[in-house]
């Protein structure tokens, strides 16, 4: 029997093989999600289950989370719930299996910077920046063209360039997930069939 007190201040179950990750993606959040994933595939190869509730946050923080999802070798399975908005949406991406509660609210955007120093630096820190955005687009056109096959990687940034925001639903019906979960006989929650 779990204590409580612990599995409420857990930000993961390793005997359900769950991972939590909520709030602002930062670099403690991002340790403590890179951990979990590489404590659960060190134990085993059963699937793991990712919960996603994040407004989104750091571009390189975020980006190890979703390298250290598409890592595992176990099947990973990731429900958003709340919302799933900015880094949050890229990170949802790296799971083999992507599905929003049906209150769920997806944004993406693109990502910003700020950079200091002299120009030199910030010239090349600025390239940095849209190599990385032409990856952060590679992974929507990606994942958005399973259900638009004609979709353009041009779509995709004029998409990016304001903050698109979808109810779960529309997130679905554009690709940014495989399908909504639904309330099922005895309150739990179970995919609803694919679209």
């Amino acid at each position: 029997m779990h204590d409580l007190t612990s599995w409420m201040s857990a930000d993961f179950s390793p005997d359900k093989r769950l991972v939590f990750i909520g709030g602002e993606i930062d670099s403690s959040a991002s340790e403590r999600a890179v951990k979990a994933l590489l404590w659960l595939e060190s134990e085993g190869d059963d699937p793991i289950h990712v919960y996603l509730n994040s407004e989104g946050g750091d571009w390189y923080e975020g980006f190890a989370i979703y390298d250290a999802i598409r890592a595992c070798k176990s099947t990973v399975t990731i429900t958003a719930t709340g919302y799933c908005m900015s880094m949050a949406s890229i990170i949802l991406q790296a799971g083999d299996e992507r599905l929003l509660t049906p209150e769920c609210t997806v944004m993406i955007h693109d990502a910003t910077i700020q950079v200091a120093g002299k120009s030199e630096d910030a010239k090349r820190w600025a390239d940095h920046h849209e190599a990385g955005r032409d990856r952060m687009y590679a992974i929507y056109h990606e994942a958005m063209r399973s259900k638009n096959k004609r979709l353009t990687l041009a779509k995709v940034r004029k998409t990016c360039a304001t903050e698109s925001i979808y109810t779960a639903k529309e997130a679905v019906r554009a690709g940014l997930a495989d399908r909504m979960t639904r309330p099922a006989a005895g309150g739990r929650t179970q995919p609803e069939k694919a679209m």
